[in-house]
C-alpha cells in the first residue's frame, strides 16, 4: 500500500471499496433496535418490528398491533429514540445522556402518521438526528467533507448534513434487496428495492422514488410481485436498478424463473427463493418518496437452502471488522 492510500485509511478509518457491502441477510451478531422516549423509559424492542422505508427524510416504520401497550406509548410521544446495540436484554430504563454514552448508534425519530392494516399499526416517523461510533469523531468529520465534493452518478441522492449520518445508521441492519415483478398484461418490469417489508402477516408496505417509472408502473397496475432472491446473484440483482426508470418490457429480455407465481401469474427472477403476491391498497408521499402499502394474497417458499440477498453500508461494515465479528462482504 503506498503511502498515500495509509494516510487516506488513517484518516477515513475505511478499507472497504465500496459504500455498500452485500452481505447474507440472517447475518450473526446483528444489532438490535430498542425503542425509547426521550427521556427515559424503553417502550418496546423493535428488532423484528421496524422497517426502513426512505432516506429523503429518512424514513422509519414501526409495527405494532393496534390499541397495543406498545401502540399506546409510542402515541404519547411526539419524538422518541432508537438504540442500535449488539444487546437488547440489558437496556432497562436510560436517561438520553445515558444512553448516548452506551449505544453503538442512536436516532432520533419524529412522529408524522400512522397507517392502520387490519390487526396491525404503521407507525412512521422521519429522521431528525443521529449519531453513532461506527468510526471515531475525526474519521466522521473526514469522511463527511468527503462527502460534500464526492461526484454523483445519475440517479444518486445528496445526503446533506447529518441525514448521511441517519443513513449510515438505517444501514447498520442488513436491509434485504428483493426484486418486484410489475406487468400490464403482456410486457413487464423486474426492478430491485430495499424500502420494504412485512406489516403482520396479511399486510407489506414498499418504497420508491417519487416520479420513478417503478412507482407509476405499480400504482397503474395495482398488483406485483415481491420476491426474496439469492446472495449468489446481487450482481445480477443490483443490475437491474436501471429498470426504475425503464418502461415495460418483453419478459424474454429478463432472466427468469421456470415458474410464474401461483396467482397473478407473473414471472419471476431467477434467484428467486420466496415470493409474495401483493395488491395495492393505498399510498402517501413522504419526501421525494411513495409510501405503498399492500394486502398479501399469496405467500410461497421457492427453495429453503443458502442465504437471501441483504446489504448495509461499509461503515457499520469496517465497525465489524475492526471489532473482529465473522463478516464475509461481497462488492458489485
Amino acid at each position: 500500500m503506498s503511502f498515500t492510500a495509509q494516510i487516506k485509511q488513517l484518516l477515513t478509518g475505511l478499507t472497504l471499496p465500496k459504500e455498500y457491502c452485500c452481505i447474507k441477510a440472517d447475518m450473526d451478531d446483528k444489532l438490535s433496535v430498542v425503542a425509547t422516549s426521550v427521556n427515559q423509559d424503553t417502550i418496546a424492542d423493535m428488532t423484528g418490528a421496524h422497517v426502513f422505508l426512505g432516506y429523503k427524510p429518512l424514513i422509519f416504520g414501526l409495527v405494532v398491533r393496534v390499541d397495543s401497550q406498545a401502540h399506546r406509548r409510542f402515541r404519547q410521544e411526539s419524538e422518541i429514540l432508537l438504540e442500535f446495540n449488539r444487546q437488547a436484554s440489558s437496556i432497562g430504563s436510560l436517561r438520553q445522556d445515558e444512553l448516548s454514552k452506551r449505544s453503538i448508534a442512536v436516532m432520533r425519530l419524529k412522529y408524522v402518521r400512522e397507517i392502520t392494516l387490519n390487526a396491525q399499526v404503521l407507525l412512521l416517523y422521519h429522521g431528525k438526528h443521529g449519531h453513532h461510533s461506527f468510526l471515531s469523531p475525526l474519521q466522521q468529520v473526514v469522511n463527511r467533507q468527503r462527502e460534500r465534493f464526492q461526484k454523483r452518478t445519475t440517479g444518486n441522492v445528496d445526503l446533506p448534513g447529518n441525514l448521511l449520518d441517519q443513513v449510515q445508521i438505517a444501514y447498520a441492519i442488513q436491509r434485504k434487496i428483493s426484486v418486484i415483478t410489475v406487468g400490464d398484461g403482456s410486457l413487464v418490469n423486474l426492478f430491485p428495492t430495499d424500502l420494504h417489508g412485512t406489516v403482520g402477516t396479511v399486510n407489506y408496505v414498499s418504497s420508491l422514488r417519487i416520479g420513478g417509472m417503478a412507482t407509476q408502473q405499480v400504482e397503474a397496475t395495482r398488483k406485483l410481485v415481491i420476491s426474496e432472491v439469492d446472495l449468489a446473484a446481487y450482481r445480477e440483482i443490483y443490475a437491474l436498478g436501471k429498470n426504475h426508470m425503464r418502461n415495460f418490457d418483453d419478459e424474454n429480455r429478463f432472466a427468469v424463473y421456470r415458474l410464474k407465481s401461483q396467482v397473478l401469474q407473473l414471472p419471476l427472477p431467477a434467484a428467486v427463493r420466496s415470493y409474495r403476491e401483493l395488491e395495492l391498497l393505498g399510498s402517501v408521499s413522504e419526501g421525494i418518496h411513495r409510501i405503498h402499502t399492500y394486502s398479501v394474497i399469496n405467500h410461497q417458499v421457492v427453495k429453503d437452502n443458502g442465504d437471501a440477498l441483504a446489504h448495509i453500508h461499509r461503515v457499520y461494515a469496517q465497525w465489524r471488522i475492526n471489532n473482529g465479528l465473522p463478516t464475509e462482504l461481497f462488492f458489485v
